[in-house]
């Protein structure tokens, strides 16, 4: 059985480059769509991977990371300061 049905969700195995989220497998489950493929990249920031894989960083790179540069809002709902991104690490 895939993880995906297992789980009746959509699953990911993603890898922090840098920056970055690169996506390596992806499984849908259902119909329902979502912005990711395998072999691409998005910001940590905005993707529910990548700010796990970021709340596992030491404080130290953490920081580094969250001080690093400007945030771009892509969508509406794209947490952007780096105090609230913090925040969502830990929730």
């Amino acid at each position: 059985m895939s993880l995906a049905r297992a789980a009746r969700a959509h699953a990911h195995l993603a890898v922090l480059d840098g920056d970055m989220v690169t996506y390596l497998v992806k499984q849908r489950y259902g119909r329902g769509d979502i912005h990711s493929a395998e072999n691409i990249q998005l910001e940590a920031y905005c993707t529910a991977i990548g700010k796990m894989l970021l709340a596992h960083l030491e404080p130290s790179e953490q920081n580094a990371y969250l001080t690093s540069a400007p945030f771009i809002r892509l969508t509406s709902a794209t947490i952007i300061e780096p105090r609230d991104i913090s925040s969502t690490l830990y929730d």
